[in-house]
């Protein structure tokens, strides 16, 4: 093996995750390497500019950021709290659909009443449906205090001491939500988030769907000024004055394995860096593909590939020549759903664009500067799948891909001009992002935006987690069942305490 280099830690990908692990591992006092594929840091949370405009590539909103709420704490233990502006977002979204529109609050209590009046039969199950949120967030939070603690009780103590989240974790959202309301408009209203994970509620996990809502309406919507590249870029300084490094370029190829564990990674640009453990926020389906056969056992590897990838995404960016949704008093993000959630979902993997789920955000009164004075930054975001129009038509079957992106875009645009007047005729810049974009920025198969389907076989109990049979192997990331940037952030944090536990017992700081 020619060693190039070597560090106590080798990080693959500067995604949160990635980036979360690596100011870890270095706050530890350990070296630490981060190799990235691509020219930047965060993955999907990444700003893009075509002046004179500035587009935040994927994200909607950050949850959990209220002061002593669960990222709060997050972002100042990294030491970067300090160095990203906040903005609240209340109303955290609007649905518009033909029944009119619905405002969702950032404040549980507020949204409860409000629904509670706006369906007034279904008050008990209403209630008793954010009970649900409530209770299951307040276990998860309690369960992970007493993992840190190891005092985890029995399997058979899990429904006396849990007993939201054990019974929420073997359903499906929609499900859950079916027990408490059977009005399918109230339904739908409550479970829109879904479009946040890239799975439909028929086969979402209902412990992912009420706790995501939790974390939204107990400490709040957020968004970074400056976009979601804000964190990113905070970290990699906190990184870099921690002593920690990225190499930018680097795409890892392979993993070289010797007596059972992680030794060093080789990128296809020719680097090479030996290291005591590695964290991988890389797509875990991928992985056997980086290590020589017969690294993993084969049911691990089944395990890594057997579940489907979340869907990915049609995105339409758009600098406007005035602040539509200001004329119309909208907030930050609009939901404009055309049937029920499933149907939703359907259309968009079939490119029934006049008929699947459209995102409409505006950026411009959240991320000061992302538009010139007057102007405005609004991004379409709708689910697709990576194998539509000939995969978007890369395969070389006669389609143009110039043309079935431009007929998505076209489409999707009517969507939101329909609901949201005037739309279209302020558009002076247009940008569109495929499958095939997010496959080539971020390698995760099918360009999913969110690991695999959040199911009940992936969150939870269930999820992939950070070990692997490898000792010095750890995985961090939404493919480990952490959903969301700030969930991704935070299992890097987490997947790198056990390797700095496996470094303490096997290589001590200085030895």
């Amino acid at each position: 093996m020619a060693v190039q280099s070597y560090a106590d830690v080798v990080v693959i990908g500067a995604g949160l995750g990635g980036l979360g692990a690596a100011v870890t591992v270095a706050d530890a006092g350990r070296s630490v390497v981060v190799l990235e594929h691509a020219q930047q840091p965060g993955g999907y949370a990444v700003v893009f500019e075509r002046p004179p405009f500035r587009f935040d590539a994927s994200l909607h909103a950050l949850d959990g950021m209220a002061p002593g709420g669960g990222n709060d704490r997050l972002l100042r233990r990294l030491g970067v709290a300090d160095q990203v502006t906040m903005t609240r977002l209340d109303p955290l979204y609007v649905v518009r659909d033909a029944a009119g529109d619905v405002a969702v609050p950032a404040d549980f209590l507020r949204y409860e009443v409000n629904l509670v009046d706006r369906f007034p039969s279904e008050r008990v199950g209403v209630r008793a449906w954010f009970d649900d949120c409530r209770d299951a967030l307040s276990e998860m939070h309690r369960l992970r205090q007493d993992v840190r603690a190891d005092r985890l009780p029995t399997w058979d103590q899990m429904a006396e001491h849990y007993p939201t989240v054990t019974r929420l974790a073997g359903q499906t959202w929609q499900d859950a939500t079916a027990e408490r309301v059977s009005d399918p408009t109230l339904a739908g209203l409550l479970m829109m988030l879904w479009a946040y994970t890239g799975t439909p509620p028929s086969r979402l996990s209902a412990l992912m769907g009420t706790t995501l809502v939790a974390n939204y309406g107990l400490f709040g919507g957020w968004y970074p000024v400056g976009g979601a590249a804000a964190i990113p870029r905070a970290l990699e300084r906190r990184l870099l004055d921690a002593g920690g490094s990225i190499e930018y370029g680097q795409t890892v190829t392979s993993i070289e394995v010797r007596g059972g564990r992680a030794v060093a990674v080789h990128t296809a640009q020719g680097r090479t860096v030996a290291c005591q453990a590695l964290v991988s926020n890389a797509a875990t389906p991928s992985l056997p593909d980086l290590l020589s056969p017969g690294s993993l056992p084969e049911h691990y590897v089944e395990r890594l590939q057997g579940p489907p990838a979340a869907a990915s995404s049609v995105s339409v960016y758009l600098g406007l020549d005035r602040d539509v949704f200001a004329e119309h008093g909208l907030p930050h993000e609009v939901f404009v759903p055309a049937a029920d959630p499933d149907d939703d979902y359907a259309a968009g993997l079939a490119g029934d664009w006049a008929n699947t789920l459209v995102v409409a955000t505006d950026y411009t009164h959240v991320d000061p500067g992302c538009a010139p004075d007057g102007g405005a930054v609004v991004t379409l975001t709708a689910p697709a799948a990576l194998d539509h129009a000939g995969t978007w038509g890369t395969s070389g079957d006669g389609i143009d891909p110039t043309a079935a992106k431009t007929a998505a875009a076209d489409a999707i645009v009517a969507v939101a001009d329909a609901a949201i007047p005037g739309l279209a005729d302020a558009v002076v810049l247009r940008e569109v992002a495929t499958p095939v974009t997010n496959l080539r920025y971020t390698l995760n198969p099918g360009g999913s935006w969110a690991g695999y389907e959040a199911t009940p076989q992936t969150v939870g109990f269930s999820a992939l987690g950070p070990t692997t049979p490898l000792p010095n192997l750890f995985l961090a990331g939404a493919w480990t069942g952490a959903f969301g940037q700030t969930a991704a952030l935070r299992s890097g944090a987490g997947a790198a305490g056990l390797a700095e536990t496996y470094l303490t017992e096997t290589a001590p700081v200085g030895s």
